[in-house]
């Protein structure tokens, strides 16, 4: 997260602030379905309304979804066929997961890296060799890691879950040419079947 100078200053106060958000949801009911609800609709939008993206770009995201693929994640009929959707799909509301995540986000399972240029005058400081960036490391107390592990919001903080997005559309309808008369046809959706030596190919056109 990017720091105000005041914000540099009570870095651990907001370091406490982001552990008692945390122990505040494994005391609640849990991460509310709504935002994943959200996230999905608003995922399938983007999907059939993608953008033309560069070809390196284009590549990156199916390798990456090739490496992380999982037939196992949501429905019977995940299968490569639907390599393009991969990227853009969160089929699966997985509670027990994300539970499962949040004992793991403990101060005792994280580092705190800080990158100001306030510490470049500090006499004890290491250099990288690669960049010759200069930094140190140093234990977080124990006092401090144990308060942040307790920590809670406090009666003036107020520490919650975006509320409902009621802007987010369940349906967008493409706008269809409406025929002038009952000679002319209606604006379809053509299919397109492309023969390369051998291989099918199959595109649709809005």
């Amino acid at each position: 997260m990017t720091l105000t100078e005041k914000g540099a200053q009570l870095k651990d106060e907001v370091v406490r602030l982001l552990f008692a958000f945390i122990n505040n949801m494994r005391r609640g009911d849990g991460f509310p379905s709504y935002i994943h609800d959200e996230k999905r609709a608003m995922s399938d939008i983007h999907f059939e309304f993608v953008q033309r993206q560069g070809a390196l770009m284009y590549a990156k995201t199916k390798a990456n979804a090739l490496v992380f693929w999982d037939d196992s994640e949501g429905a019977q009929d995940c299968h490569v066929d639907e390599l393009l959707y991969k990227p853009f799909a969160k089929r699966v509301w997985r509670p027990v997961e994300i539970n499962r995540f949040l004992e793991m986000l403990t101060p005792y399972n994280c580092y705190v890296s800080h990158v100001s240029q306030d510490y470049a005058a500090e006499a004890d400081l290491r250099v990288e060799p690669i960049y010759a960036t200069k930094f140190k490391i140093e234990a977080i107390p124990r006092p401090t890691l144990d308060s942040w592990a307790t920590a809670l919001p406090k009666e003036n903080e107020t520490l919650d879950y975006p509320p409902r997005n009621p802007y987010v559309p369940k349906r967008v309808p493409l706008p269809c040419r409406v025929a002038r008369s009952e000679s002319e046809p209606v604006g379809k959706p053509v299919r397109i079947i492309r023969h390369d030596g051998g291989l099918e190919s199959e595109v649709w056109f809005k």
